[in-house]
């Protein structure tokens, strides 16, 4: 078993790849590991980057824990989206749009959520949506990205980092080919920047929820716990290229 060190390993290795690249995260461990991972796959906050976080649970929207320690929140450099309710009720009028408003009017878990998750973020960097369509919602993040990236001097190559959190309760609400083509689009658009995107699901590789997801990912971090130890593999497409590797907390 090896180690992970901020002077290589996941971060340095993705970065060889990063012009373009979709990564699937994968493992039926606690959140708090898949934030972790997370917050490696935005990058380090030395270097220049622009995030945009899809959270599609109103119970997992803790948005600074899946950032790396000291990431800048500014909404020109961060942008989040909320989503949730993705019932099969709910989800039979594909196109129809959800309402959407700035963080004062998200309720999260029970509690307003300027005092709670997304409370130390700028407003104009939170756009929460209420029972949205996957279309609707797919629609408002690839827009964070345009507007992240659209200008003059658009990203550099690796700029970009798109986190989705998670694939999982997407299948609540829709079959596997929408859920596919939701990856699909957001994937595309992320490399047409050079970016990166990472999906997350809390199941194995070998039970993932959704069929096909090999079709949109070029690398799969697998996640487990040995003896209580967090450990990642990564694979590049389809071949492991590293043996099950201690991932260490992160800094303060």
């Amino acid at each position: 078993m090896s180690d992970l060190d901020s002077g290589g390993g996941l971060e340095a290795l993705l970065d060889r790849k990063a012009e373009g690249i979709a990564v699937l995260v994968s493992g039926a461990v606690p959140a708090a590991i898949h934030r972790s991972m997370s917050a490696r796959l935005l990058g380090c906050p030395e270097v220049d980057r622009r995030r945009v976080l899809a959270l599609t649970s109103r119970e997992e929207q803790a948005v600074t824990d899946r950032l790396p320690p000291g990431a800048s929140t500014a909404s020109d450099r961060l942008r989040v989206v909320l989503g949730g309710g993705w019932t099969r009720s709910g989800a039979t009028a594909d196109g129809a749009a959800g309402a959407s408003t700035t963080a004062a009017g998200v309720t999260a878990s029970g509690a307003d959520a300027t005092d709670g998750p997304v409370g130390t973020l700028p407003e104009a960097g939170v756009t929460a949506m209420s029972d949205p369509s996957l279309a609707t919602y797919g629609e408002r993040v690839a827009r964070q990205v345009t507007e992240l990236c659209g200008d003059a001097d658009g990203c550099r190559p690796g700029q970009l980092r798109l986190c989705v959190d998670s694939l999982d309760h997407l299948v609540d609400g829709y079959d596997d080919g929408k859920v596919l083509r939701f990856a699909h689009l957001l994937a595309d658009q992320v490399r047409s920047h050079d970016g990166m995107t990472h999906f997350h699901t809390r199941h194995s590789y070998e039970n993932l929820p959704v069929s096909g997801l090999s079709t949109v990912t070029e690398v799969v971090v697998r996640l487990r716990l040995d003896g209580g130890t967090p450990e990642f593999r990564l694979s590049l497409d389809g071949e492991p290229v590293s043996d099950w590797t201690r991932i260490p907390p992160l800094p303060d």
